[in-house]
């Protein structure tokens, strides 16, 4: 895929199991990671709360959480297409992972 959003919604999609998809963590983390390492600041919060949570395959790892949720919320991603609910939710995420470090 080249179009960032794309992979980053398809990501998604596969990894939750979404519209008719046939869930597929392991693809859907995959093109959630491409997608982040490409700027997509949907894509690097849903690595954020995936490693947060230990879902889709991904390890708990706290400090993989902070750099995705990170980089998520503080506006270096060029491909901006999360929903205002979703990035005060990687802020609140962030700022309770800060708060414990």
């Amino acid at each position: 895929l080249k179009d960032t959003r794309g992979m980053a919604l398809a990501g998604w999609c596969l990894a939750n199991g979404c519209w008719g998809v046939r869930k597929n963590g392991r693809h859907g983390m995959m093109l959630l990671t491409s997608a982040a390492e490409r700027g997509s600041d949907l894509a690097c919060y849903n690595l954020g709360a995936g490693y947060l949570e230990g879902r889709h395959g991904l390890p708990e790892d706290k400090k993989e959480a902070i750099y995705w949720l990170k980089r998520a919320t503080d506006g270096s991603c060029s491909v901006r297409h999360l929903m205002k609910k979703a990035l005060a939710d990687a802020k609140a995420k962030l700022e309770a992972l800060e708060a414990n470090e």
